[in-house]
């Protein structure tokens, strides 16, 4: 599998630089076919983990940190502005 960087530099070579496939293909030592699809793909990749990560460290707080955010989420602007100045 390619990897972003490198379909971004076929994209910036073959779009802004105006260089031809094969020239490309000499160049980055790709086949055709990967620069073909380098040119199709519609923009940078999503990267998307397969499992959701745990948090060891910020496992324990995290309903914590739900409930600030609801409770910042109901207080006018001018509270949270000096709450942030009492500190």
């Amino acid at each position: 599998m390619i990897k972003v960087d490198k379909i971004e530099r076929i994209r910036q070579a073959y779009y802004r630089e105006g260089k031809s496939m094969r020239q490309i293909e000499r160049e980055y030592h790709h086949s055709r076919h990967t620069i073909k699809k380098a040119l199709a793909s519609p923009g940078e990749g999503e990267y998307t983990l397969k499992e959701p990560r745990e948090a060891p460290v910020l496992g324990p707080y995290k309903g914590r940190i739900k409930e600030l955010e609801a409770e910042n989420e109901r207080l006018p602007v001018i509270d949270l502005i000096s709450n942030c100045t009492r500190w």
